[in-house]
């Protein structure tokens, strides 16, 4: 699987995740469920592009080296946008790799040393510093949870994720939500230290930098957990709403239930040609073909006048006897332009064809006709 299909694959099932927790989870108090959903939603987007797909197999065996008509520019010279996005998209994510290391460090340093409030990284704890005895009970009752949940290996993880996906705007959003959801975890725990523990949030509302790495008592999500603190909806609630997982991952299925048409690529016929000694070839071999196609193929005046261009992928078995059956557009550009190249092709003369075992076989084939403007 191309490396641009599964990305895209793969934010497609993230997304079909991420969007029925929004609709359905975001509101219910069954904090631990949410949070096993936000983890398991991009393992699942990895993994679920790479099951089989039960689409319909290729129906040619060998893809010819695309043929341009209408202009002398070389096919392997044309830019390629997917190429193009994948390098950017690669270098942007190493720089971000790059950037989570020195956060972690930045991080592990802030919290051995005095800061701004409680803190806590990595099971390490930085505690608050004055404070009544029993708010202070209640902020680290709040940070042992982060600790002992080890919420920050959540968020290093999500962290990562992002930083390969960041192109994906859900991924940013799924990761703030996280951080909300492990708050909310530790607020339910540590209410019981203290008889005013929304009054103590308020006290607290401190403001932090929003890319810390750092678990800190007074975050960024305060309204939202002042909301869910008087939300008395029982978490048991929440598990019926869990079996959305199943109709979720079928639509996530259902989206990812493509494969992408075939490219133009410039390929060696006989090294790809599996299963017989010698490719049915083009009388006069391949440049016999670019020269025969370059001198009937005309472009149709219609799509020259309008500045079309495209490639049509055209589909045909050569027979044993060299002839040219079921010939199909298998991608069009438009109709005039593919029933020239339909045209054409018809009008081939026999192919020599493919041998196996020392006779002629039938073979399947595919023709990329490129039309182009000068």
């Amino acid at each position: 699987m191309e490396a641009l299909t599964y990305y895209l694959k793969a934010n497609l099932v993230f997304g079909s995740l991420f969007c029925a927790y929004l609709l359905v989870l975001r509101r219910e108090t069954g904090f631990q469920a949410r949070r096993a959903w936000l983890l398991l939603s991009p393992v699942i987007a990895v993994l679920l592009p790479l099951l089989p797909n039960s689409g319909s197999a290729p129906l040619y065996t060998i893809e010819l080296p695309t043929v341009i008509v209408g202009s002398t520019t070389d096919p392997a010279s044309a830019f390629s946008w997917p190429g193009t996005f994948m390098i950017i998209h690669g270098t942007v994510t190493v720089l971000l790799v790059a950037m989570l290391g020195l956060r972690i460090q930045r991080a592990w340093r802030s919290i051995q040393g005095p800061g701004n409030g409680a803190a806590s990284f990595l099971g390490r704890i930085r505690p608050p510093e004055t404070l009544h005895p029993l708010d202070r009970a209640a902020i680290i009752a709040h940070e042992e949870v982060h600790v002992r949940e080890h919420h920050s290996m959540d968020v290093l993880l999500f962290e990562l994720v992002r930083a390969l996906a960041w192109s994906n705007p859900l991924v940013h959003r799924a990761l703030h939500e996280l951080r909300l959801v492990h708050e909310l975890i530790a607020d339910r725990s540590a209410r019981r230290h203290h008889p005013d523990y929304p009054a103590l949030l308020l006290a607290n509302a401190m403001g932090t930098r929003s890319n810390t790495l750092m678990t800190t008592f007074s975050s960024t999500n305060l309204k939202q957990r002042l909301i869910m603190l008087q939300n008395n909806r029982p978490p048991r609630a929440t598990r019926a709403k869990l079996l959305l997982l199943v109709p979720a991952l079928m639509l996530a299925f259902g989206l990812i239930a493509w494969q992408p048409a075939p490219g133009p690529r410039r390929v060696e016929p006989a090294t790809v040609f599996t299963g017989t000694d010698t490719p049915a070839e083009f009388p006069g071999g391949m440049d016999a073909l670019v020269k025969y196609l370059g001198e009937h193929v005309e472009y149709p005046a219609a799509a020259r006048a309008d500045g079309a261009e495209g490639t049509v992928y055209l589909a045909f078995v050569v027979k044993s006897t060299g002839e040219l059956t079921d010939i199909a557009v298998k991608r069009g550009v438009r109709a005039d332009i593919d029933a020239e190249a339909l045209r054409v092709v018809k009008a081939m003369p026999a192919w020599k064809a493919a041998r196996a075992g020392g006779k002629e076989v039938d073979s399947k084939m595919t023709l990329p006709i490129a039309f182009k403007l000068n």
